[in-house]
């Protein structure tokens, strides 16, 4: 998994999921955010961790540097919410 992340694209790597499908890469993402009037929470880490920054309301312009600035991330979106989950290469061990 190390290698792959090194050797990836920063847009096309990362699969972004969401009720609906799938986003090709960060940009789409960015744009389908951008559209929706839902609040954005953010999580750093596995869930079943506990991690200390969990579901913690963010602006969406904080939302969208987090996506850019990640290369691990998970987007979902919840019936009254956006999740932005990002992830350390430590979590993938």
């Amino acid at each position: 998994m190390k290698h792959l992340i090194k050797k990836a694209n920063k847009n096309l790597l990362y699969t972004f999921s969401t009720n609906d499908g799938k986003f090709k890469d960060k940009n789409d993402a960015i744009n389908y955010i951008e559209k929706l009037d839902k609040p954005c929470v953010y999580t750093y880490g596995l869930e079943y961790k506990h991690p200390t920054t969990h579901r913690v309301p963010v602006t969406k312009e904080e939302a969208i540097e987090k996506i850019k600035n990640n290369s691990l991330v998970d987007i979902t979106e919840e019936t009254d919410v956006i999740h932005i989950n990002a992830y350390s290469s430590n979590d993938m061990y």
